[in-house]
């Protein structure tokens, strides 16, 4: 690319040398020189439209990775919201049912969480984020069961402790961790 414009700058160059050559004793333009003149005006101009198609498409790739990122933001407060509210669902409602019911939920009181858990998350997601999430063609009750689903297969693993720092999840084997010379852990 930068030998194209080095190359288009020295035509320029060598056509206004030319340009300053075809000039009378008297100082008005020879038809050449008129020609040479708009030959680099037609030039100029083409590259001035080139530069413009250039930035143009430089900026929409600025753009789109922009809105990407804003996407994966939107779905990481999405997921957060999710998994503290299916905390406090499995506090207000989930323990007590199960007392109750013999250690298991019934199929209505299964769909009364989802329907719960739905209506909360959407309360608590501010619309800024819900539009975005939209408009990024996601359907968001699909995303919010989803990460409702993993969450609970990640509370329920049973050989596994879980960790959440900053909507990070660790999980910590039962198995000991014995570590190597160069701080890397290595299981027997």
């Amino acid at each position: 690319m930068k030998k194209f414009f080095v190359l288009i700058l020295a035509l320029l160059m060598a056509l206004s040398l030319c340009a300053c050559a075809t000039v009378n004793e008297d100082g008005t333009p020879t038809p050449a020189g008129v020609a040479v003149e708009q030959g680099i005006t037609v030039l100029a101009r083409a590259l001035e439209a080139v530069l413009a198609v250039a930035a143009t498409w430089v900026l929409s790739k600025i753009g789109k990775k922009k809105e990407l990122q804003n996407t994966n933001i939107a779905l990481e407060i999405l997921f957060d919201i999710t998994r503290q509210t299916v905390g406090e669902l499995q506090q207000l409602f989930v323990k007590g049912w199960k007392e109750a019911g013999g250690g298991k939920l019934s199929e209505e009181q299964i769909e009364m969480l989802r329907q719960e858990l739905f209506v909360l998350v959407k309360k608590k997601l501010d619309q800024p984020t819900q539009d975005l999430l939209t408009a990024a063609g996601a359907d968001i009750n699909a995303l919010i069961s989803g990460a409702a689903e993993d969450w609970i297969n990640t509370i329920k693993a049973p050989s596994d402790l879980v960790f959440v720092h900053d909507g990070y999840t660790e999980h910590v084997s039962d198995e000991p961790t014995y570590m190597t010379g160069q701080g890397v852990e290595d299981t027997e």
